[in-house]
C-alpha cells in the first residue's frame, strides 16, 4: 500500500491543474462526463473485473479459457454501450445524462474512446490482480500518474501564461491520451507474464455460465451501489447549474481520496481471501480490516483539520464551498471504505447476496434523501444525503457480518496488541527471506 502514496500525491497535483484550468462550471461538466462513462461501464460491464480476479486467483479456468471469456464479455460490453448511446441520444430526455450544449460529434467520439480504452485497461488490471502481481499493478499506476502530471502540468503552464486556451474538450482529449498510454503499458507487461493465446471452443455450460453465476447478484449489487455513489450528481444537475456541480464534485472527490488506502487493500484482499479456506479466511480478514480502519480514521481526522483552510488556497476562492462539502461528507466516506472491505469478504465467502441487500438499502436512502435534501439545501443537502447513505450501508453490512457469519469478535476497527505482534512477526519473516 505504501507504493500507492506517490501515485495518489501525483494524482492530487494533477487534479489541482485540471480544476484550476476548468473552473467551477467546467469542473461540473467534467464530473458529469466521467459519471456518464462510469454509468455505462458499470451497468454494461457485467462486473467482469471482479470475476476475472476471482477465477484467476482460484485457478478455476485454464488461462486460455479465461482470456477468451473475458474478451467475449468485453466485446458485448462495447457493442451494447454504443447501441445504448445511440438510443439514448434520440430520446427527449437525453440531456439528463449529457449536457445539451456539449452534445457534439467530438464529445461522442471522446465518450467512445473512453469506453473502449477503459474496458481494455480494466481487463488487464484484473488479470494482474488475480495473479497477485501487485508489483506490476503498482508500477503501471505510478507511471500513469506521471504521464498525467507531465501532460496536464504542461497544459496548465501554457494555460496560465495564456499561450493556449484549454477547456473541457481539450482536457478530455488529454485524458484519453493518458488512457492510451496506460493500455500500452499494460500490453508490454502482459506480454512478459502471460500470452494472448485463446480457446476458440468456449462452451456455455462449462465456461460462460459459471461467469454469469458468479457475477449475477454481484453485478446487480455493483450497479445499485454505483447509484448510491453517483446519483447525487444527476440530482444536482437537475436542480442546480454546472458551477454548483463542480463545487460539490471537488469537495466529494477530495473526501474520496481516503480510498487510496481502501481500494488497493481491497484489490489485494480479493485474490488472497478467494484462495483461502473458510477456516483461515476470517482471521486474515479481521487483521486486515482493523489495520485498514485504524489508518483511514487517522488520515480522515488529519484531512478534516487541513481541508477547510487549504482548499480555497490550492484550488481558488471560487471553490471555497467545496471545503464545507468535504467536511460534511468525509465521515460517511470513512465508513464506506470499511464497507468495501466487508464486501470483499462476503464475495470471497460466497455471500454476495448480503452485498446486494446492503446496496438496495443504500439506494432507498440515497434516492429519497438526495431528492429531498438537494432540492431544499443544494450542495450541502447532497453532502448530508451521501453521508446518510454511506452510514446506512455500513450499518447493514456490519450487522450482517455479525449475524450471518457468526464471527467471534465485534472489533474489526482498531488494531490491538496481538495484531501489532503479528505484524512484527510477518515483517521479520519477510526481512529474513529478503
Amino acid at each position: 500500500m505504501l507504493t500507492q502514496i506517490p501515485t495518489q500525491i501525483l494524482g492530487i497535483i494533477c487534479g489541482v491543474f485540471i480544476t484550476r484550468m476548468l473552473g467551477p462550471e467546467g469542473r461540473g461538466v467534467y464530473a458529469i462526463f466521467y459519471a456518464d462513462i462510469a454509468l455505462f461501464s458499470t451497468i454494461l460491464g457485467f462486473s467482469i473485473n471482479t470475476a476475472i480476479t476471482h477465477f484467476k486467483a482460484s485457478n478455476f479456468f485454464p488461462e486460455k479459457t479465461l482470456i477468451s471469456v473475458s474478451i467475449l464479455f468485453s466485446i458485448v460490453t462495447i457493442l451494447l454501450s454504443f447501441a445504448l448511446l445511440i438510443i439514448w441520444l434520440n430520446l427527449p430526455i437525453a440531456d439528463l445524462l449529457f449536457p445539451s450544449e456539449h452534445i457534439s460529434w467530438t464529445y461522442l467520439l471522446l465518450f467512445s474512446i473512453f469506453i473502449i480504452l477503459g474496458q481494455l485497461n480494466t481487463l488487464y488490471a484484473a488479470f494482474f490482480q488475480g495473479a497477485r502481481k501487485f508489483d506490476v499493478v503498482n508500477k503501471v499506476l505510478l507511471l500513469n500518474s506521471i504521464y498525467n502530471l507531465i501532460i496536464f502540468g504542461i497544459a496548465f503552464i501554457m494555460h496560465h501564461y495564456m499561450l493556449l486556451s484549454i477547456g473541457v474538450t481539450q482536457v478530455l482529449f488529454m485524458a484519453g491520451l493518458v488512457l492510451l498510454l496506460n493500455a500500452f503499458q499494460w500490453h508490454v507487461h502482459y506480454r512478459k507474464h502471460f500470452t494472448y493465446q485463446i480457446n476458440l471452443r468456449v462452451k456455455w455450460q462449462t465456461e460462460i455460465k459459471p461467469f454469469f453465476a458468479f457475477m449475477g447478484l454481484g453485478h446487480l449489487s455493483s450497479v445499485i451501489n454505483f447509484f448510491n455513489y453517483r446519483l447525487v450528481l444527476w440530482v444536482l444537475a437537475y436542480y442546480l447549474d454546472h458551477q454548483q456541480i463542480g463545487i460539490f464534485s471537488l469537495g466529494a472527490g477530495l473526501a474520496q481520496l481516503i480510498d487510496f488506502i481502501s481500494i488497493p487493500l481491497a484489490q489485494v484482499l480479493m485474490p488472497y481471501l478467494s484462495a483461502e479456506t473458510a477456516e483461515n479466511r476470517w482471521p486474515m480478514f479481521v487483521k486486515y480490516a482493523r489495520l485498514h480502519f485504524s489508518i483511514v480514521l487517522v488520515l480522515g481526522a488529519l484531512s478534516v483539520l487541513i481541508a477547510v483552510p487549504l482548499i480555497p488556497v490550492v484550488y481558488g476562492v471560487a471553490f471555497a464551498q467545496s471545503a464545507h462539502v468535504f467536511y460534511m461528507i468525509v465521515g460517511g466516506v470513512i465508513l464506506a471504505t470499511q464497507t468495501r472491505q466487508i464486501a470483499v469478504f462476503f464475495i470471497s465467502s460466497g455471500k454476495i447476496r448480503l452485498n446486494l441487500y446492503a446496496t438496495i438499502t443504500g439506494f432507498l436512502l440515497t434516492f429519497g434523501f438526495n431528492i429531498w435534501l438537494v432540492r431544499d439545501y443544494g450542495i450541502y443537502g447532497g453532502a448530508i444525503a451521501q453521508t446518510i447513505t454511506y452510514s446506512g450501508i455500513f450499518l447493514f453490512v456490519y450487522l450482517a457480518l455479525i449475524n450471518f457469519t457468526k464471527c467471534n469478535t465485534l472489533n474489526i476497527f482498531f488494531v490491538n496488541r496481538a495484531d501489532i505482534e503479528y505484524a512484527k512477526q510477518r515483517l521479520k519473516q519477510k526481512t529474513r527471506r529478503d
